[in-house]
């Protein structure tokens, strides 16, 4: 797994991330050695660590002990086209908690693939 390919997907296109996850899915891709991050960015950092938290929990996995040493985004990151200030509200809610300590949110689906 490529973890800037996984990010800017995330960031930017819902639809491709959601393929990069059904592939590693796949091939049995053990998020729990998923690569620590290398991004200057503090915010990128937070989505990476929160996402594979995420998969690693759905996986049914120990995420990789890195995760606990990346700290939240700075300010909010929303994923999954919540541009609404409604969708944003929800997400404050019911986003999965790996999101939320790292201070990203997105719907209790997000990247739940089959």
């Amino acid at each position: 797994m490529n973890p800037r390919e996984l990010v800017n997907a995330v960031l930017t296109d819902d639809v491709a991330a959601r393929q990069l996850v059904k592939d590693a899915k796949r091939a049995a891709y053990s998020w729990s050695s998923a690569p620590a991050p290398d991004f200057p960015e503090p915010s990128k950092r937070a989505v990476y660590a929160g996402v594979v938290e995420l998969l690693a929990e759905r996986a049914g996995e120990q995420p990789p002990g890195w995760t606990k040493r990346v700290g939240a985004a700075p300010e909010p990151v929303y994923l999954m086209g919540a541009n609404s200030k409604v969708w944003r509200r929800e997400y404050l809610v019911t986003a999965p908690d790996a999101l939320k300590k790292h201070n990203v949110y997105a719907s209790p689906e997000y990247l739940d693939v089959l």
